[in-house]
């Protein structure tokens, strides 16, 4: 299900999230999805979040806190999934080219790895501020927990 180095794959069929359809996109984070790189097997991995996430949404627990509450967790929820996709980006771009090899394609990569570090530190501004902005709206009585 997951790479097979066996075979020569090129499987990149990531989609273009549009922010209005994001609940097609919820369960699984795309920077997972692109490793399991069986089509038939990226499918069903797809289906699967969206049978999980209906079976959340059917669960009448799912709103146990006012709307301010809950819509505050949304939004510390969302930060976090900023800053993992933060750590991706700098995890993704944290390879700068230093083989031998084709000059065209190194000089490509390095290339890609500039855009990565110059999107890590946007996405870290954003994170930052975002951050700044709940912290002082902040209620206490959501779940964000400190890691």
């Amino acid at each position: 299900m997951f790479r097979d180095d066996s075979e020569e794959q090129d499987f990149r069929e990531i989609p273009t999230v549009q922010p209005e359809r994001w609940e097609d996109f919820v369960i699984f984070r795309e920077t997972f999805l692109i490793n399991v790189q069986d089509p038939e097997a990226n499918k069903a991995v797809r289906a699967f979040g969206k049978v999980l996430f209906s079976g959340v949404l059917a669960d009448g627990r799912v709103w146990p806190f006012s709307y301010m509450d809950w819509t505050e967790d949304e939004l510390w929820a969302a930060l976090a999934d900023l800053r993992q996709l933060q750590g991706f980006v700098k995890f993704a771009s944290d390879r700068e080219a230093t083989y031998e090899g084709d000059e065209e394609e190194i000089q490509r990569h390095n290339r890609l790895y500039r855009i990565g570090r110059n999107l890590f530190e946007k996405l870290g501004a954003l994170a930052d501020e975002f951050e700044k902005q709940l912290t002082a709206e902040e209620s206490g009585t959501g779940a964000r927990k400190e890691e």
